[in-house]
């Protein structure tokens, strides 16, 4: 198929924008260029960025901004997006004439706008043919352009960034601030090699629209897009045309999905294209492996999926199995492996989700920034973990994130990201009716349940609920082992509902109620979750401000080497032994901290070591074993029954309880030894 690269659309053709103030606007950039030199350069594989000074920029704005220089930090955004798609996109072979080139040039500068704005030329194809943007011309079907890089006059693609506080953070796969700028620039970049239609086709004498406009059709006063992969992957095998907000005349052309990089909801938390949209990007001819970057995505709804797909990739952003639809089930038997940076082994969104993992299952997300399991988005998630879980940050994560394209207070984590009291809980009048959708199924916790009998690790931390996820009840049963902390930051800002995670220990795998009188647990990190504000927190990575209610129901839960437990309350029911076994060689004590701590008739408060307190230096006659913090000492004092186990040595030694300013002391005392104070 012939095609002409000479015949230009005069004019540019705009690319969908986030709008970063109240009021939206379209801009062009300006087709006449003044240079007196050629611009500073980067290039990646695929791509030739021209960076432009403030004054290279003067003839370039026309919608009365001003001009300004682009700070290091928005450079090197822009590389990181642009190295997304070196990484994802495979080039076609060349047909270098050795004075043309097959790398994209990007020409891109700043102004003081609110606006992120981007263009793309398009070229205007032979009779019969559809119009294609010219980054697709080289990249897709490898045909050469000769650049004069002494002027952006000869460009495919422009970006005006606009002056905005951006977030410059390496993003996660959700973005953890408003407005981080790589992800938006991901989102523009991604338009931009294609994805947009010509305005008013219809209307237009001879207009031919551009590939992908062409696979935008409207059927019974909807828009779909038929691309053939978009398509079937959204079908999950079937072919199911994509839902599209395409009014005539409107270039955006976005995807009707919610909360996706490239959809119009009015709150995006995520930092990459999902599977679907990827896909249409291969529909308008673009080589792109879709399982380096996901194995499975489930975008039904009330489907029961047994995914025996693996998954073993190293992109940015690579997600194992994405669960975007509701009220599914999905039994996850192949291990996933994601080793890229911000990386997921299982994003979860939707609403009444349950992923079952195998016991012979893994799922490691090891990169920079990576979480095994991400619980992104919707309310009453169900978790069954019998394998083993990994994370380079965290191993569960439970995290809205924040609205990458807002920050207002009623759109971010400490606000509409707190969906649970956006919606049922504390109705919010000054919510916009768009967001209004979301009320009545975002009425629930995040997860509902989690329920561990494999391995859950993490570098940063195994189980994580941020400042705006509720996670209602944990439960750890027979053969658990979580290696890391248990960390709970959600704040139900006083809504006046209790809120609180429910850590439960000693229930029989399965049930809700029966006692497993053989159970067995070792707390050996933290467990965060004291209810206390930031300020009375000691600074830390993450402060545990959140409520958890630590409850052992059954068996012997014990608390080793140097554990630090800070909840809102403790309670050992009937048959529950709570073990304190401290490493002696740390001369430092277990730390124990609640509002409450009840101790039911029947349950036992037990310490135990196997060597001697008394070690050299032969003067260390005082050896710190448990410091216990409670609101109420008196009533911990007379219901705590502390039994010593009889493996334990103490020699010549005894135990005592030492009370100070609201916290008893457990201490080893060498005969003749004094307490200071």
């Amino acid at each position: 198929m012939s095609f002409s690269l000479t015949k230009l659309y005069a004019a540019l053709i705009f690319l969908a924008l986030f709008s970063m103030g109240a009021a939206g606007g379209y801009y062009l950039l300006s087709s006449s260029y003044a240079f007196a030199q050629e611009p500073i350069a980067a290039e990646t594989e695929t791509f030739r960025v021209d960076f432009l000074s403030s004054e290279e920029m003067e003839s370039l704005v026309t919608n009365g901004a001003r001009p300004r220089d682009l700070q290091d930090e928005e450079k090197e955004a822009l590389i990181r997006a642009l190295g997304y798609f070196s990484a994802a996109i495979n080039p076609a072979p060349c047909l270098d004439n050795q004075t043309a080139s097959c790398l994209v040039r990007l020409v891109v500068g700043g102004d003081d706008s609110l606006f992120l704005t981007g263009t793309s030329r398009v070229l205007q194809g032979t009779a019969g043919e559809y119009n294609f943007v010219l980054a697709q011309e080289i990249l897709a079907r490898g045909i050469p352009k000769t650049y004069n890089f002494t002027s952006p006059k000869d460009y495919a693609m422009a970006l005006s960034i606009g002056q905005k506080n951006y977030s410059y953070a390496s993003p996660t796969l959700q973005p953890a601030a408003p407005w981080n700028l790589q992800a938006l620039l991901v989102a523009e970049l991604t338009r931009a090699l294609g994805l947009i239609a010509l305005p008013d086709r219809e209307a237009t004498a001879g207009a031919r629209d551009t590939l992908f406009g062409s696979l935008v059709k409207k059927e019974t006063d909807e828009w779909h897009f038929l691309g053939n992969t978009a398509g079937t992957v959204y079908g999950d095998g079937n072919f199911l045309p994509l839902p599209m907000k395409a009014a005539k005349g409107d270039l955006r052309n976005i995807f009707l999905l919610k909360s996706t990089l490239l959809s119009d909801s009015y709150f995006i938390n995520y930092s990459a294209p999902v599977e679907v949209e990827l896909a249409a990007l291969i529909d308008i001819g673009y080589d792109i492996e879709l399982d380096k970057h996901f194995g499975r995505s489930v975008y039904t709804d009330g489907s029961t999926v047994t995914n025996g797909l693996g998954f073993l990739s190293s992109v940015p952003f690579g997600v194992g199995l994405h669960v975007y639809g509701s009220f599914n089930t999905v039994i996850q038997e192949a291990d996933l492996f994601a080793s890229g940076p911000g990386a997921a082994g299982v994003r979860i969104d939707g609403l009444s989700n349950s992923l079952n993992l195998e016991s012979t299952s893994e799922i490691k997300a090891q990169g920079p920034n990576g979480v095994g399991i991400l619980v992104a988005f919707g309310a009453d998630h169900t978790l069954n973990i019998k394998g083993t879980i990994f994370g380079g940050a965290e191993g569960i994560k439970a995290d809205f994130g924040y609205n990458l394209v807002d920050d207002l207070e009623s759109l971010n984590a400490d606000g509409y990201g707190k969906y649970s009291l956006a919606s049922h809980y504390k109705p919010q009048e000054d919510l916009p009716q768009e967001l209004m959708d979301y009320k009545e199924p975002l009425s629930g916790p995040l997860v509902k349940l989690l329920a561990i009998s494999g391995l859950v690790q993490g570098n940063n931390c195994a189980i994580y609920a941020s400042t705006n996820a509720h996670v209602e009840t944990i439960r750890i049963h027979t053969g658990a082992r979580i290696d890391g902390d248990i960390i709970s930051d959600y704040d139900d800002r006083g809504a006046g509902t209790d809120f609180a995670t429910r850590l439960i220990l000693g229930l029989v795998e399965g049930s809700p109620e029966e006692i497993d009188k053989d159970f067995q647990f070792s707390i050996t990190g933290r467990i965060l979750g004291s209810g206390k504000k930031p300020g009375d927190l000691p600074e830390r990575l993450y402060l545990g401000r959140g409520q958890i209610d630590l409850m052992l129901l059954g068996g012997v839960t014990t608390i080793e080497d140097s554990a630090r437990v800070e909840v809102r309350s403790v309670t050992l029911k009937a048959g529950a032994t709570l073990e304190i076994k401290p490493d002696l060689a740390l001369c430092r004590p277990i730390f124990l901290e609640a509002n409450a701590i009840n101790f039911e008739e029947g349950s036992s408060l037990k310490v135990s070591f196997s060597t001697s307190p008394d070690f050299s230096p032969a003067d260390r006659y005082i050896t710190p074993l448990l410091k216990v913090t409670v609101s109420s000492p008196e009533a911990f004092l007379n219901e705590a029954k502390l039994e010593l186990d009889p493996a334990a040595k103490l020699e010549e030694g005894e135990l005592r309880w030492f009370y100070s300013d609201n916290f008893y002391l457990l201490v080893y005392l060498k005969p003749g030894a004094r307490f200071p104070g």
